[in-house]
This record gives structure tokens, sequence and C-alpha cells, in this order.
């Protein structure tokens, strides 16, 4: 590794998840906490698929998450550590993906950048890594999340460069991300007003913009999807 390599940031995100990657596979045999227990327990009493459209074991619409553990009970049962090392390989993925995520609020600032992708790559140490493990919702909403702006981010340059059709399929990509995430874990409903707020901060022209309006509607209209499921069902089963 020369010097030039040694002042890139990108380097060093190498590095932190080649770290933390031996630190939480070297750990991925502790106990199970939180909800791994309990929602394996709910899911191995599903009769049908369709059930995964109820309620996960702390009685929250969370219709991924049931998918997600419906589908290791029935293809991989009692493999707890294939989970495990599985759920840790998907987590190191969202590091590159979240150093991208924070280079949107800090451009030309990538010292900054790696520095909040590392504070928050090293939060599962600071519990356990089986914690975030069994919170596998988290992780896909994470992905979700992040995706959302970045594919948005893509879609207004692409936008600005006269891509048009590449842009609305980036706007599309984009709000099917916020859906999954929504339906992952609920707090990723807050993606849209966090979206407004970036821009207003970082682009206030975009509001003028009919193209960014369209996408402020639909995100909404995403975000009210999975509100109005939620209600459907509880109407429904409750």
């Amino acid at each position: 590794m020369n010097l030039h390599s040694l002042r890139n940031p990108r380097s060093y995100l190498a590095i932190l998840v080649l770290l933390l990657g031996a630190i939480y596979l070297g750990n991925s045999d502790g106990e199970i906490m939180f909800d791994d227990s309990l929602q394996v327990h709910l899911v191995r009493s599903y009769q049908s698929l369709s059930e995964v459209l109820s309620v996960d074991c702390f009685d929250l619409f969370r219709p991924v998450k049931n998918l997600v553990f419906y589908l290791w009970v029935s293809y991989l049962p009692d493999q707890i550590q294939i989970w495990r090392v599985s759920a840790i390989l998907i987590f190191l993925g969202l590091i590159p993906l979240a150093y991208r995520f924070f280079g949107l609020f800090f451009k030309n600032k990538p010292w900054s950048q790696l520095l909040c992708t590392a504070a928050w790559a090293i939060a599962p140490a600071s519990t356990t890594v089986v914690s975030w493990i069994s919170s596998v919702n988290i992780i896909i909403c994470a992905y979700g999340f992040f995706a959302y702006f970045i594919l948005y981010e893509k879609a207004q340059n692409d936008a600005s460069e006269k891509r048009i059709h590449a842009s609305y399929f980036a706007l599309c990509l984009s709000l099917l991300s916020l859906v999954v995430a929504c339906f992952s874990y609920e707090a990723a409903m807050t993606a849209p007003f966090l979206c407004f707020l970036k821009d207003f901060l970082q682009h206030p022209k975009r509001y003028r913009s009919s193209h960014s309006r369209m996408f402020y509607g639909l995100s909404l209209s995403s975000r009210s999807i999975f509100r109005n499921s939620r209600n459907v069902w509880r109407g429904q089963y409750n």
C-alpha cells in the first residue's frame, strides 16, 4: 500500500470492513438475544405463507421480517450458526452503502464521511453481535433506507444531464426501496421527511421542480401504503 492509497479514506473503509468482519465473525457464537427465539417459535406455528402478513413476535407489523424468518425456518431449520454468519456478512455489506449515504451530507469532506460511517458500523460492538443479527429487520431496513437516498440523488443527477428515462427508473427503485424499508421496520417512515429536510438545506431549488415534487408526493404515498396495510390487517384480525 503506497502513500497515496494511505491518504485515501476508501482504503481505511476497506480496512474497517475487514477488521469488523474479523471481530464480529469471531464472536458469532454468542447467546441468542432479543427476538430470535421468540420469532422462530412464532413462524414455526404458521400454517401457510400468507401468515407472514401478520405481526411479529412483538405484535408489530413487520412482514418482511416474518418472511425472512419463515424462509429460514423452512429451508435451514436449526442452522443458527449459518444464520448468524450470513447476517454478519449482510451487515458488512451495509458499510460501503452507509459510506455513500453519509457522502450525500458531507460532500468534499471524505474524512468526515468516513468518521460517521465508522461510528455507525461499530455500533453493534457496543452491545453484542447477536443483538444486530436478531434484529434482521433493522439490517434489511437500513439497506432500503440508504438506497432510497442514494437512488434519489442518482435520479437528480440523471435529470440534470437530460437522461430522463434513467432518472425515472432510479426514482422507481428509490420508492421501492422505501417500501421495503417501511415493511421491514416502521422507523423508515421518517425517510421522506429527512429527504425533504436535506433538500431544503442543501438543494432548495429542487422544491420548484415538478420532478422533485412528484417524488415527494410518491414518497408520502409509499409511506401511506405501509400504514394502510397495517390498519387493514388489524381490522381483519383484531
